[in-house]
């Protein structure tokens, strides 16, 4: 090769040389830009967690925040228990009343379960609307010894059912009658008096039916 080819040769292996550093330079240089931008980009999620506002408190489900109200009655504490004794038995009543209609096969006593449910019902009834406007807070269900009653009664059959349902209904009507006549006297709500005063002639009949019943039974 002459001279001149020779120096034509280095210049372009110079230049080829020159341009591949050129190149590699360039790649570095975007590649140390890259790795700049995600450092800062990391510290700005960093440091910017620090200032982000906290989220507004949310609304409080008021469909699912079950809390029961506490009612306080408007009414001494004796009228309250005037009230929730006659409500008590009234629900024993019913209850031991509707046991008799499907177990009993006696006429007469048939008969006086049905005159006890229907009164009891209706005195519950109208006590539960006294109550509610007296924030009182009546038992749903009866008490336990009312309840060990009505097991002792769904025990027996016939005769025998006949004969311990009238003796736990003379003892219950005399409970009861008691309750009201006190209650006519002490009450010092109006309405509750009102209710004892009415209530009470009706115990009195129940008595002496149940009695009467309980005599003709062998």
């Amino acid at each position: 090769m002459n001279p001149t080819g020779m120096k034509r040769l280095t210049t372009i292996i110079i230049l080829t040389i020159v341009i591949a550093a050129l190149h590699a330079c360039k790649s570095s240089s975007q590649k140390d830009k890259v790795a700049t931008d995600t450092f800062l980009n990391d510290v700005k999620d960093t440091t910017s967690g620090a200032s982000t506002p906290a989220k507004a408190p949310q609304p409080a489900d008021k469909e699912h925040d079950v809390h029961p109200v506490v009612l306080i009655p408007t009414v001494s504490t004796k009228d309250v228990n005037f009230a929730s004794s006659v409500t008590n038995n009234a629900l024993n009543k019913v209850n031991t009343g509707k046991m008799a209609l499907e177990k009993s096969t006696n006429t007469r006593v048939k008969s006086f379960a049905t005159m006890l449910v229907n009164d009891h019902t209706e005195f519950g009834e109208e006590l539960s609307l006294i109550a509610k406007d007296r924030k009182i807070t009546l038992p749903a269900l009866s008490g336990m010894a009312e309840m060990h009653q009505a097991n002792r009664l769904a025990m027996k059959q016939g005769n025998d059912f006949d004969k311990a349902f009238m003796d736990a209904m003379i003892e219950d009507e005399k409970k009861e009658v008691a309750i009201c006549e006190n209650g006519s006297k002490s009450c010092k709500d109006a309405s509750l008096k009102a209710f004892a005063t009415k209530t009470l002639p009706v115990l009195k009949m129940h008595l002496d039916s149940a009695q009467a019943i309980r005599s003709s039974l062998q």
